[in-house]
């Protein structure tokens, strides 16, 4: 029946032989219980019967603490496995996604949060996860504040970008973080976007891809980031692959690749800072390929007032600038490398200028320099010292219109 109460419009449709009926109590009244009648035929709510199976149901729906995933048993198909509930098996990890991240949007306070949850948490691994996802998740000036693990479902399956182009995706503040499994790529191009910033020592970045940017790594001076490991990423189309500015003591890198970076590799500090020292660089299989530029002096690696620094096994191929320059680093060690500026116009394959007390070149190769194959000379008034070529190759440098040899040595 319809009825007017009141300036109100009341729609009831209850089909019982009785002109009156009694209202329902309000939704806040009727939750997880049961429509039922009293003595006089009038509908109440009650609670479920305990065991019943609206009982169960409604438990199992619920988000309270001790209900819901916390009545569910799971176990491990497999001999010795034991049996757990499934909230304990959620709290294993942590997603962006339980704090409202939705890919193609800002999802910079729902990583932040769930950043804080995992560091709060006892019952996790302080792992955060950003899940795999066909859209971008934007973000900016996510915080590493504590011993996280921030990882993602693969280069190819999780992406992150800059908000705006010119913010800070991440930016690490604590030893111990560990970032790893996704990519960041600005959607601009070129971009003033920095992909990860690191103030703390012993960070390790790993299987990354990063595609875009003005910076993918880079490591300021001023917070002594030492012991970083930055190991089997990708650094492509972007100003700077990293930097080092400063205080990076004993850093690794393993097996990385730049591509089309216009410096992929800067290692440089202050001379005048003791706090900037950076000293026990190493490379490890790292390659280059057509890194460099030439409009803007840039070398695919630049390493500038350095102390030691051992590049093994590394591969700067179709530099389009200067393949290595080396200014003022006391003691650079290259073994089994392979540098070549041929795509670069006019630039030698390595240049070691300024002071250096030790450069060895150890069963390497200087080849398709488009001018020298090696220059070693003076520069500021430094002077390089006690130069030691064993076991090198020279090829290809003086073939062509504009190239002039193997070795100059000023």
């Amino acid at each position: 029946c319809a009825c007017l109460v009141g300036s109100e419009m009341c729609i009831r449709d209850r089909r019982v032989p009785e002109s009156q009926v009694s209202m329902l109590p309000p939704a806040s009244q009727r939750a997880n219980q049961m429509l039922a009648f009293d003595s006089s035929g009038q509908p109440i709510v009650v609670l479920p019967p305990s065991g019943s199976a609206s009982d169960v149901l409604i438990e199992l729906a619920s988000s309270e603490d001790g209900k819901g995933d916390a009545l569910v048993a799971v176990k491990q198909p497999y001999a010795g496995a034991v049996a757990r509930t499934q909230h304990q098996k959620n709290a294993e990890f942590i997603s962006v996604t339980d704090f409202g991240a939705v890919p193609g949007t800002n999802c910079s306070a729902a990583f932040n949060a769930a950043i804080q949850a995992a560091k709060k948490s006892t019952g996790s691994s302080q792992r955060v996860l950003i899940p795999a996802s066909s859209k971008k998740y934007f973000i900016k000036d996510v915080m590493l504040d504590s011993t996280i693990e921030l990882v993602g479902e693969g280069k190819l399956s999780t992406t992150l970008a800059p908000v705006n182009d010119g913010d800070t995706c991440i930016i690490v503040n604590h030893e111990f973080c560990k970032l790893s499994d996704f990519t960041i790529q600005s959607v601009n191009s070129p971009s003033l976007s920095t992909g990860i910033e690191i103030k703390a020592a012993l960070v390790t970045v790993e299987n990354c891809s990063f595609a875009f940017l003005k910076c993918c790594i880079d490591s300021p001076i001023r917070y002594g980031a030492g012991e970083l490991d930055i190991r089997f990423n990708r650094f492509a189309s972007s100003t700077f692959g990293v930097i080092l500015g400063g205080g990076q003591i004993n850093t690794r890198f393993v097996q990385n690749t730049f591509n089309a970076c216009k410096c992929g590799l800067l290692v440089t500090e202050d001379s005048s800072s003791v706090l900037s020292t950076i000293e026990g660089i190493e490379l490890l299989g790292d390659r280059f390929y057509a890194c460099g530029d030439n409009s803007l002096d840039t070398a695919a690696i630049e390493i500038v007032n350095c102390r030691w620094i051992w590049l093994t096994s590394v591969m700067s191929d179709l530099a389009t600038g200067i393949a290595l320059r080396s200014t003022n680093t006391r003691y650079l060690r290259l073994t089994n490398g392979y540098y070549s500026s041929n795509g670069s116009g006019n630039k030698s394959c390595v240049v070691i200028q300024g002071v250096s007390t030790e450069f060895t070149a150890n069963g390497t190769f200087f080849s398709d320099s488009r001018k020298f194959g090696l220059e070693i000379i003076k520069a500021g008034g430094g002077v390089p010292s006690r130069p030691k070529l064993i076991n090198c190759v020279f090829q290809n440098n003086d073939i062509a219109t504009g190239q002039q040899g193997d070795l100059v040595v000023d």
